[in-house]
């Protein structure tokens, strides 16, 4: 390995997973020191640390968003016509959400599928980590338009890795069950 100049040069690494496992090493550094800032500045640690939990991605969900995109992809190339037989004129963020719980599986991440009626109806995965519950989303409004029960396909859609959103929704894992039931 070679003396690394700065965290963003990628011909500082000998490989792409180099690079990804020198900048996780960075953020955990900075995420340790400003816990520490944040308590030293008379800031609770429970408040300190509900904002930096809130504000940091579990590794196992970020080193799949390649993935996700991926099987977001695979249900998007999928999706024509005769969808309409089986969906009417819904889209298929179910479909979407439906592979990227698959993918998130079997890497020993339990994941499920959640449908919202609030607003438009809409489906996406939560995921259980050691770090909390999280919503692992892609906005319907990257490949499909509409409303409601009624969408259409957007022509040319490559969906990206960048296009994967992960949130914290709780940081006790224990209380997955409470935004899977039913």
């Amino acid at each position: 390995m070679r003396v690394k100049k700065s965290y963003g040069d990628p011909k500082d690494y000998d490989s792409p997973e180099e690079a990804v496992q020198a900048i996780s090493t960075a953020i955990d550094h900075c995420y340790d020191e400003w816990k520490d800032r944040l308590i030293d500045t008379g800031m609770s640690a429970k408040v300190a640390l509900s904002y930096l939990q809130h504000n940091r991605t579990p590794k196992a969900l970020e080193t799949l968003k390649p993935l996700l995109a991926q099987a977001a992809q695979k249900a998007y190339d999928n999706w024509d016509d005769s969808y309409k037989e089986e969906i009417g004129d819904g889209g298929i963020c179910q479909d979407i959400a439906e592979g990227m719980a698959s993918a998130i599986n079997t890497h020993s991440i339990e994941a499920s599928t959640v449908s919202q009626t609030i607003g438009d109806q809409h489906v996406y995965v939560l995921a259980k980590t050691p770090e909390g519950v999280y919503e692992v989303n892609i906005s319907p409004y990257v490949y499909e338009r509409g409303a409601g029960y009624n969408w259409t396909k957007i022509p040319g859609v490559k969906i990206l890795p960048a296009h994967v959103d992960i949130s914290l929704i709780d940081p006790d894992p224990s209380k997955y069950g409470q935004y899977t039931e039913e």
